[in-house]
């Protein structure tokens, strides 16, 4: 990977050399190269990384009260399910039986990894614990069916 990021640079500084030797290639190229932001920041705030996850709702449409096992009394809406296009990743809403506040969980297929996931809500970052939970208490965060939300592995980074 160093190497094949070594090889590009040394093409793109070729190509710049290149272009300051013929004046109009050089205006262009200089005129592009102000307008594209080298900012990491801006970058990771306009384009989110990793893979998204997509509102899901279990039914569809929702035809009947959701039922959740050993609960005693329904809830008082169908919890939020998130899901990846490629079906690896789901975020999945449960209501705490203790205090009542919802508790997320990103759920892996097989042999993903869930733990110590770094995963991007509406902008703010978290970690997901060695279970996969998701503590959105400590960030503030209230997720909505228009939440964005982005899975960022090991290989999106």
């Amino acid at each position: 990977m160093c190497r094949e990021t070594l090889e590009e640079l040394i093409e793109f500084v070729s190509y710049y050399r290149q272009a300051v030797k013929t004046a109009e290639i050089d205006e262009r190229f200089d005129v592009l190269m102000r307008s594209i932001s080298l900012s990491p920041s801006e970058v990771s705030e306009s384009v989110p990384e990793g893979i998204e996850l997509v509102y899901e709702p279990y039914t569809r449409p929702f035809e009947e009260e959701p039922s959740l096992a050993a609960a005693t009394e329904q809830p008082a809406r169908e919890p939020f399910r998130f899901c990846s296009g490629d079906g690896n990743y789901v975020l999945r809403e449960f209501p705490d039986i203790a205090t009542g506040r919802p508790s997320y969980f990103l759920v892996g297929e097989r042999g993903i990894r869930t733990d110590s996931v770094e995963v991007v809500i509406d902008g703010i970052v978290l970690i997901t614990d060695e279970n996969g939970l998701l503590d959105t208490d400590s960030a503030g965060l209230s997720i909505s069916k228009d939440s964005r939300i982005h899975v960022k592995t090991e290989t999106s980074n």
